[in-house]
């Protein structure tokens, strides 16, 4: 009597694995609708977008010139022949010092190209963040898949045992070996099923999403592991938002420069005096003698030199970042393509030829039971090597301006 175990066993069980969450008639939630429910609800999104808003509000009231100022005075004026009235009404206008408006508009909107900068960035990083949790969950699934796949291997192990042993060709120790491994599986199992649920548990409440514990969740980690490959070269993203903020400094300076110039205002008064009408203009002109904006002007010439600084130090450090990604990339797709195409065939095949010796009584289950866990190792190795080949692919995409694959999908209006 044969019993259909090892290779064949596994390779069905695992075939099975794309069907990832609970039986549910709900579709299954997929990495660009989490990304998505994220960018929707993460507190850093929601926060570069409210500084957005800002940004232009800060750049209408940039626009806006000085109010004029109206005074006036009117009281009884005494003297010997009796009672008068004293009137006196007057209007100053500032004026805007040349240039410096446009100073305070091109200010404003370096501040807005720098928020809307950062938005991108925080959304690059949120969405980030949330494929590398997804790859780890995906990473979690798999290894559940082969904790399933041993535990089913395991009960045909036991009924191999039960088949001889009722023809009397195995002993009660080789019983006893195989009930051992079949409980191991099951706790393996347990223990697995619970790293899945924290995954999920993680991937929730990153997201801010509670329904992701539940869900079904379309959780390819092949795919992601060739997230990685032939990245496009564009500017970081986080290169801009620092490009920007050097803009905002340049601005600032600019503006500041302008404080040494005088202020001027333009007035016309009305008076009345005994009797006597009096029409007056004049100019008001504030002597920049002591406060030149020496300081404001100290300030925005130091934040331009750290901007820049900032930015070259980025600059080099993403290039170390993306090529050194790259570097573990390649390395880890090598090492998931042999352990792929070689070692699990190979043990797989090994398993296969173990179940037929053993049931033709050429070797003794010991040896049957180390070939199982070999190929399971393998299979399980090979989970590992996908979700590092995966975090490295992540890794490149951090480091690149490139638009995420599913970008598209996405909503980005802010």
């Amino acid at each position: 009597m044969r019993f259909p175990m090892g290779a064949l066993v596994l390779a069905g069980i695992l075939a099975a694995a794309p069907v990832r969450a609970q039986s549910s008639d709900a579709p299954a939630l997929t990495l660009a609708q989490m990304v998505d429910l994220a960018l929707s609800r993460v507190v850093d999104v929601q926060a570069a977008r409210a500084r957005i808003a800002e940004a232009r509000a800060l750049r209408v009231g940039a626009g806006l010139r000085d109010n004029p100022t109206v005074e006036g005075a009117a009281g009884p004026r005494f003297h010997d022949g009796g009672t008068g009235l004293e009137l006196e009404v007057g209007a100053t206008l500032p004026l805007d010092v040349p240039g410096r408006r446009a100073r305070r508009l091109a200010v404003a909107a370096a501040r807005l190209t720098q928020a809307e900068a950062e938005l991108e960035v925080a959304r690059r990083e949120v969405a980030l963040a949330v494929i590398e949790e997804w790859a780890r969950l995906g990473a979690a699934q798999g290894a559940l898949d082969v904790s399933r796949a041993a535990v089913a291997l395991a009960q045909e192990l036991v009924a191999a045992v039960e088949g001889r042993e009722a023809a009397g060709t195995a002993s009660g120790l080789d019983r006893v070996m195989a009930e051992a491994e079949l409980a191991k599986a099951r706790a393996q199992l347990a223990a697995q099923q619970r790293e899945v649920v924290q995954a999920r548990a993680r991937l929730a409440r990153l997201v801010g999403a509670p329904e992701a514990l539940t869900a079904p969740l379309d959780v390819d980690l092949t795919s992601l592991a060739e997230l990685g490959d032939a990245v496009p070269e564009v500017a970081p993203v986080q290169l801009e938002a620092l490009a920007a903020r050097a803009d905002v400094a340049r601005a600032e300076t600019a503006l500041a420069r302008a404080a040494a110039l005088p202020d001027v205002a333009v007035g016309a008064w009305y008076a009345q005096e005994e009797g006597a009408h009096i029409a007056t203009a004049g100019v008001s002109v504030t002597l920049p003698v002591f406060d030149r904006g020496q300081g404001d002007l100290a300030l925005a010439r130091a934040q331009e030199a750290t901007a820049a600084a900032e930015r070259e130090a980025a600059e080099r450090r993403l290039v170390a970042t993306r090529q050194g990604a790259a570097l573990v990339f390649r390395q880890a797709a090598e090492a998931t393509r042999l352990t792929r195409d070689e070692v699990v065939p190979r043990a797989d095949r090994a398993v296969e030829m173990a179940r037929e010796a053993y049931l033709a009584g050429k070797i003794d289950l010991t040896t049957v039971i180390t070939l199982r866990r070999q190929a399971l190792e393998a299979r399980a190795a090979l989970q590992e090597r996908l979700l590092v080949q995966a975090l490295a692919g992540v890794a490149v995409w951090s480091a690149s301006g490139a638009p995420l694959p599913f970008d598209d999908s996405i909503r980005t209006d802010p």
